[in-house]
């Protein structure tokens, strides 16, 4: 565990003034006091993010989940603008669960191929359509054509099966998102 990262130290969002890019918050991530003692750094921020080259896209659309750098470093965004998409049977660390394992397989296969656009509902779904999150993390599974292009990554049949376990949690329903009757 290392310390966080003040908002001061980052200073001003730089994408439209609103969204901190994943270039800058990964080099300062990794700068920071400790980083070096870890193979897999992953930050969890309250910040809008974005990579700096997505400006293409209209200002509501181009904040992200969750990136990784695919080799050491990966950020999760906790921002209510994000969030919102969330699951409203999912709770704040079911969401973080399931993005956690996306990002650690990715890195792990430093394979961008396993991300895609056609929904499946599974974890490496590109989610470019806001809606398509909820069902993905409802669903929390990894389907055949991802399963495939991490096994041909190397990603070890044990890795893969921890992360399972942590989707099967996260299919779960959360006892705290459920209405009092069905408690």
């Amino acid at each position: 565990m290392i310390d966080s990262i003040s908002a001061e130290a980052l200073g001003e969002p730089g994408v439209k003034g609103r969204y901190y890019d994943l270039g800058l918050l990964f080099e300062t991530l990794l700068a920071h006091r400790k980083a070096d003692q870890y193979d897999l750094v992953v930050g969890f921020t309250h910040f809008e993010i974005t990579e700096g080259d997505r400006k293409q896209y209209d200002a509501n659309e181009i904040g992200y989940f969750s990136l990784s750098n695919w080799r050491n470093a990966a950020m999760i965004s906790r921002h209510p603008n994000i969030v919102k998409h969330s699951s409203p049977l999912r709770d704040i660390y079911q969401y973080a669960q399931f993005l956690l394992a996306g990002e650690l397989l990715g890195m792990l296969s430093r394979n961008e191929d396993l991300f895609h656009e056609q929904p499946a509902r599974c974890l490496f779904e590109e989610c470019e359509a806001r809606e398509d999150f909820r069902l993905a993390l409802e669903s929390a599974t990894i389907c055949v054509q991802s399963r495939a292009a991490l096994k041909t990554a190397g990603v070890s049949e044990s890795a893969i099966n921890a992360v399972e376990k942590i989707l099967k949690s996260v299919r779960r329903s959360s006892a705290s998102k459920l209405a009092p009757a069905e408690v």
